[in-house]
């Protein structure tokens, strides 16, 4: 059906995928026209998705009769990779991917999109540990309703990952549940290191079909339930939704109740052997429990432990006028730890004096027992809009500007009717920074989503490089994208002669510029943080406008309409 090739784009000097379509053989011309305008709707639509857990689409086109789609390349290997060299993957890390991927498709489904070939060779695994959901099913150039496609789509392995309805001789049709399916089968190949039963195979031989536990006795119950609900044969018996799912595999983390105790008599002599016993019998439980969970909740966890809170940074402003920097509100100075006491500081920590008794334990009646169950807590993806009204300097333009908390692009933000606006050679007065720098403590930081175009994006200065996001992990900067007018941004209203494409972007709202009848736009941004930054804490997020040096013009400029961060909580 065709290839995906890896190029480089020589204009944007970036490495690509080049998805090549090529139509079935013996297809009448209007069936063929009709394939083909679908998947030209197809392609526009998934070139307006951005999501961190999603291929971008940067551009299609046709030659000689076949069709091509252009993809953001990604570094990684594929999850059948990982499976092929390691087997049953853990438990824990399965599912942090299936998170993820299940936020993305939760996302493409409010969109209306649909992946249609969830499998382990469709989803890349980054060095950062991101999954990444490659090649959606666009309409192929080949009839559905041939038998000949039938057989060629079960020669290429797909079958195993897909639900009954997508290959029905009823022309049953596939909905948000048929992804579901697809997921719930990858799941079980990841979890097992087997491939599945096709849904045919399972409905002719359903005494074939193993549960997962079946081929890895140490899955959790909950785990297994999910993912067999995930991979109902009938439509009605699946999740409903994304979310629904993702609900149902955090819930696998819940320990069962404790089997009674039972209590044993114990010479004295052993008491001291049954107390070492006792505590290293803790020491394992308490270090699995906290194996088990996941990186992310680890360091949280570490972080909640220690009991002390990080000074708020101060907002300040350079008297140059060439930065702005900005501060959330300070937190309280102390918190609680997770029983309700006090923190331990150095005001309130009795001491022990050479005349201080030292309390003695008592030991009780011997005793064998189960461990008690814990419930441990489990890491939740969490949007933290961050307020501008500390760096602001303008006003947008739009005659009805969107204010308020409200949601675009499937994030939070907290916005006003005020904006940062840019400017690359350092103004005369105080209104137009270089750079704007977002003071944060915010730790777990995953991702920053941000509103942001062009003020001055005219098409001599397509695909130039005109600015950079960085962020500071602890302190430390990294570099999260260059923008590429053009790739990454574009012009914010519509008027002639300027860039009005930016696959990169994603645009969430447009409306009438005030005064005229142009309309306005603004796009959603989001980028990737570093290990570093979910590791540890991000610390700030910082715009430059960098016009001055790469195209030798302050035209462009750079206006920040808002900014959130996702962390694990």
């Amino acid at each position: 059906m065709g290839t995906v090739y890896r190029a480089w784009d020589l204009r944007l000097d970036v490495s690509v995928a080049i998805k090549e379509m090529v139509p079935q053989p013996g297809l009448d011309d209007a069936m063929l026209a009709g394939m083909r305008r679908q998947f030209r709707q197809e392609a526009t639509v998934l070139a307006r998705l951005n999501h961190p857990s999603l291929v971008n689409v940067t551009d299609f086109f046709e030659e000689d009769g076949n069709v091509y789609l252009v993809m953001r390349f990604i570094e990684g290997e594929s999850l059948a990779q990982r499976i092929a060299q390691r087997g049953p993957l853990p438990e824990t890390q399965v599912i942090a991917w299936a998170e993820q991927l299940l936020d993305a498709l939760a996302y493409c489904h409010g969109e209306g999109v649909l992946h249609r070939d969830i499998k382990p060779q469709n989803i890349i695994l980054r060095p950062d540990g991101q999954a990444v959901l490659v090649d959606f099913g666009l309409v192929k150039l080949w009839d559905p309703g041939d038998p000949q496609t039938r057989t060629a789509l079960r020669g290429m392995g797909t079958p195993e990952y897909a639900p009954p309805e997508q290959y029905s001789t009823l022309q049953q049709h596939t909905d948000a549940r048929s992804d579901l399916y697809s997921l719930g089968a990858t799941l079980y190949h990841a979890l097992t290191g087997q491939v599945p039963l096709s849904a045919s195979d399972r409905m002719a031989t359903p005494e074939q079909f193993k549960p997962p536990r079946e081929l890895a006795a140490d899955l959790s119950p909950v785990l297994e339930s999910a993912v067999m609900q995930a991979l109902a044969l009938p439509l009605d018996s699946r999740f409903r939704d994304a979310q629904q799912m993702r609900v149902a595999l955090v819930a696998r983390r819940t320990s069962p109740s404790p089997p009674p105790t039972r209590r044993l008599r114990m010479p004295a002599g052993l008491l001291a052997v049954g107390a070492v016993v006792t505590l290293a019998l803790c020491g394992v439980s308490a270090w699995g429990a906290a194996n088990a969970v996941g990186p992310a909740l680890a360091r949280i966890g570490a972080a909640r432990t220690a009991g002390s809170v990080a000074p708020a940074p101060t907002a300040t402003s350079t008297a140059a006028a060439q930065d702005v920097v900005a501060s959330p509100t300070a937190p309280p100075a102390a918190t609680s730890t997770a029983s309700g006491s006090p923190p331990l500081n150095a005001a309130t920590a009795p001491t022990l004096t050479a005349s201080t008794p030292v309390p003695t334990a008592t030991a009780p009646t011997p005793s064998i027992a189960s461990p008690t169950a814990t419930h441990t807590p489990v890491p939740m993806v969490a949007y933290e809009p961050v307020t501008l009204d500390a760096v602001a300097n303008a006003t947008q333009g739009f005659a009805a500007p969107p204010t308020g908390e409200l949601t675009l692009g499937g994030v939070p933000f907290r916005l006003t009717e005020r904006i940062v606006q840019t400017q690359a050679e350092p103004a005369t007065h105080s209104t137009f920074p270089t750079r704007v720098r977002l003071d944060l403590a915010i730790p777990g930081a995953t991702h920053v989503h941000l509103l942001l175009t062009t003020g001055n994006g005219f098409r001599d200065f397509a695909g130039s490089a005109i600015g950079e996001v960085l962020a500071y992990c602890d302190g430390t900067a990294a570099h999260l994208s260059t923008l590429v007018l053009g790739q990454d941004i574009r012009e914010w209203h519509s008027q002639p002669n300027v860039v009005a494409t930016a696959p990169r972007a994603q645009e969430v709202w447009t409306g009438p510029i005030a005064g005229t009848t142009v309309q306005g736009r603004i796009d959603l941004l989001s980028l990737d943080l570093p290990a570093a930054c979910r590791s540890g804490a991000l610390t700030a997020v910082e715009v430059v406008d960098r016009s001055t040096e790469t195209v030798g013009s302050r035209d462009p400029a750079l206006n920040l309409t808002g900014v959130t961060v996702q962390a694990y909580r």
